[in-house]
């Protein structure tokens, strides 16, 4: 059933109380109000949150670029070891299969 805005007596049953078409479930105003815990933190509390100093922020940069360096360098020593050892391993088998 649809209700026209122009009839405000059909949006509401004989008891005065507004129809479940009315009420929408984003309508916050017709919901109890909840109280939270004091424990709970404000959910918009981080929405605020102080920028860091431009010279904190290229410091830490650097770092970040230095530690993705360094891992970088140890993924390519240690993808040189792999292959290394699997050339090792090729090796070995070849030898028992000439045998």
């Amino acid at each position: 059933r649809v209700i026209e805005i122009d009839e405000p007596a059909a949006a509401t049953d004989s008891s005065g109380v507004p129809s479940a078409i009315e009420k929408s479930p984003l309508d916050f105003a017709l919901l109890p109000r909840c109280r939270r815990p004091k424990s709970d933190p404000d959910p918009l509390a981080f929405a605020d949150a102080p920028s860091p100093h431009p010279a904190d922020y290229n410091i830490n940069l650097s770092r970040k670029v230095a530690m993705g360096s360094q891992l970088r360098l140890r993924f390519e020593q240690e993808a040189k070891l792999m292959r290394k050892s699997v050339a090792q391993v090729a090796r070995r088998e070849q030898r028992i299969q000439a045998r």
